[in-house]
Parts: structure tokens; sequence; C-alpha cells
């Protein structure tokens, strides 16, 4: 997965039997910078959150 990027959008979060998309106030953000790659024991990975918790992408250096 080395020079890979991923990217996930339009996350969504199940409130009451509808889905939303995911907000600061549905939904855990990691904190504002993202963690560090070495929190999950893979320091090459660096976290982007481009949009607060609906958008987030990952790169593997």
């Amino acid at each position: 997965m080395a020079g890979k990027t991923f990217d996930a959008s339009s996350i969504t979060a199940e409130l009451n039997g509808s889905w939303a998309l995911a907000t600061p106030a549905n939904s855990y953000d990691y904190g504002n910078p993202p963690p560090s790659g070495s929190s999950f024991q893979c320091p090459r990975l660096t976290l982007a959150m481009n949009s607060p918790n609906n958008h987030w992408s990952a790169h593997i250096s």
C-alpha cells in the first residue's frame, strides 16, 4: 500500500433509524490535527480530516 492515498467521503452515521452526514455533533472526530500514523503502529501513515468528521484521507509514504 506504500505510495497510495485512500479517501473516505460522505461518511454517514445512523441516528434514530435515519442516516445523516457525520458531524462533530453526532460522531467522534479524533481531534484536530488527526492522530499520527504512529498511533496506529504505522509511522509512514498520515491522516487528514478534509471536512469535519465526514471526509478523511490517509496516505502511506
